[in-house]
């Protein structure tokens, strides 16, 4: 685990110190815990006001009982010091279980934005990769950080939070999938692309006429169910002028075919996301409503990213929400 045994008492983590040649005298130590987050593996480390290494280590799993192990050490280091600051770095959603851990036994975490550390971990003489000299760059920033008090997301506001970045993930996919969509239309039906706008009921078409024969042959009330009249005429415009490309269509339709049903599904789900989104208590009666030009979608990805204006000292740092 560490220089440090995790299941150690005050005494044996004081001798282990006395040993490093931290002076313990008068309990006047400040403590300094630095936690490094990834997937599947956490790194720990712990120093004092004079830049002594009291404690680290590495855990390869990210479970209950590896977290328990840590709280009582880091309870330890609390018993035997006047001051302790936790910080850990912002990694997406791979801290928030530690972070609820030692939020449930009162140990104050001070969440750090990744450019708040990145400068600290570029200083190091050695640029190898090593996530507890990470952890330890993060102790070393608690030192020298301006005071700051860590925002902790509302719980009304958590629901939401996660809608928006399920439905940013969800609109990112559909902008990728239309895309490539795109490319395999121009492959066997170039100028369609541009004649039609990439939407439910064009997908729908997509996924029955892709190429110039498909629709020259097609009723034309059947394409009118997808498109206006006057896109229709574009269309067959664009159909009678395109030369015909039989050895490249087999691939493409294929690739079409595809995309199509994939776009399908994830529209479904933007559609749902954004009900959720409306019908979400907070959304509903925020003042950011009465905003003009601001509608439920727009509100819920501003509050949702926000939570509370009132915690940034100017507009340049929302910047790092």
């Amino acid at each position: 685990m560490g220089c440090c045994r995790i299941s150690a008492d005050k005494r044996q983590v004081c001798g282990e110190w006395k040993r490093l040649g931290v002076n313990l005298i008068g309990d006047e130590m400040k403590v300094y815990v630095g936690i490094d987050m990834a997937k599947d593996k956490f790194d720990y480390c712990a120093m004092d006001d004079a830049l002594n290494i009291l404690c680290r280590g590495s855990n390869k799993e990210n479970k209950n009982e590896r977290f328990k192990e840590l709280s009582d050490l880091i309870r330890t280091l609390k018993s035997t010091s006047t001051m302790m600051k936790i910080g850990m770095e912002s990694t997406g959603i791979y801290h928030i279980p530690l972070y609820n851990h030692l939020r449930t036994y009162g140990f104050q975490v001070r969440i750090l934005n990744g450019l708040e550390v990145r400068g600290m971990k570029k200083s190091r003489i050695r640029k190898t990769t090593n996530d507890t000299i990470d952890a330890e760059s993060i102790a070393r920033y608690l030192m020298i950080r301006e005071e700051k008090e860590t925002f902790a997301v509302p719980e009304n506001l958590m629901n939401l939070r996660e809608l928006i970045t399920a439905y940013s993930i969800v609109t990112d996919k559909i902008r990728t999938s239309k895309n490539n969509l795109i490319r395999a239309i121009d492959m066997i039906f170039p100028g369609l692309s541009n004649a039609i706008d990439m939407n439910e009921d064009t997908v729908d078409m997509l996924n029955k006429y892709v190429t110039p024969g498909d629709f020259i042959s097609a009723d034309r009330k059947d394409i009118e169910k997808y498109v206006s009249k006057r896109r229709y005429e574009n269309i067959m415009k664009i159909s009678l002028d395109s030369p015909a490309n039989l050895a490249l269509e087999r691939s493409p339709r294929m690739e079409i075919s595809s995309l199509t049903r994939i776009l399908k599904v994830l529209m479904e789900e933007k559609e749902s996301l954004e009900k959720a989104m409306k019908s979400d208590p907070v959304i509903e009666n925020h003042v950011i409503m009465s905003i003009p030009g601001i509608g439920p979608i727009t509100g819920s990805v501003i509050l949702g990213k926000i939570c509370d204006i009132n915690r940034f000292e100017n507009e340049w740092n929302t910047n790092t929400c």
